[in-house]
């Protein structure tokens, strides 16, 4: 799909050759770099697939030496794949296409990359969140990648490109951006914009069949 990461197509090829043997006799490190289409610059391609759209700040980034900070899932293909769940506390929902999911004060961001006890995993594409910041946050409950592992959680849209720091001096998406220069107001025009867009609408409605990581009725 257009504006997607590529990651899904590269994280194979990538840990192919981390075996279980492989991974329980010392940890491995892995970088996985994503292309995206030029669109995802545009802050109204991210609104346009996003099921909410929220401002939270990051409460708990948790450690792999953490119980359930990181987890690795063997999949049937024998690929390794490691994620962690960020806890963001003090939500305010700025958009929501799906009136049947529940948005309380806190939710779980699941971001791709992480360390467990056998594999270091790095994401260039994914959000690097530390406690404290404050975010605008496009997010989807399509998960293609760890839906059906671990808790209820959302994923943010096109990984970095739908997280927006926010700082006295503007707003940032770490790692894309070198500085901040978004302006809150211009960003959040452009969520509007491409949030309400029958274009989104309909992205939306695509998506509906895929994996999901918070179930229909928010429970």
């Amino acid at each position: 799909m257009k504006g997607t990461a590529l990651w899904a197509v590269l994280l194979p090829l990538l840990v192919a050759d981390l075996g279980p043997a492989t991974m329980e006799a010392r940890a491995q490190t892995v970088e996985v770099f994503s292309t995206f289409m030029p669109e995802v610059q545009d802050p109204s391609h991210e609104a346009g697939l996003s099921t909410v759209i929220v401002s939270a700040r990051v409460a708990e980034v948790p450690r792999a030496s953490e119980s359930g900070a990181a987890s690795t899932v063997l999949l049937r293909n024998r690929n390794h794949r490691v994620w962690t769940d960020v806890r963001m506390e003090g939500a305010k929902v700025l958009f929501q296409a799906d009136p049947l999911i529940k948005i309380g004060d806190s939710l779980t961001v699941r971001v791709l990359g992480g360390e467990t006890s056998s594999v270091r995993m790095r994401v260039h594409a994914e959000p690097n969140f530390v406690v404290g910041e404050r975010y605008i946050l496009c997010l989807t409950d399509v998960d293609t990648v760890t839906a059906a592992s671990g808790p209820p959680h959302w994923r943010p849209v096109d990984g970095s490109f739908g997280a927006f720091l926010v700082t006295p001096d503007g707003l940032q998406r770490k790692g894309i951006d070198p500085k901040p220069w978004l302006t809150l107001r211009g960003v959040l025009l452009d969520l509007y914009r491409g949030a309400g867009s029958q274009k989104a609408a309909d992205s939306r409605s695509m998506w509906r069949n895929r994996p999901r990581g918070i179930p229909a009725t928010g429970g």
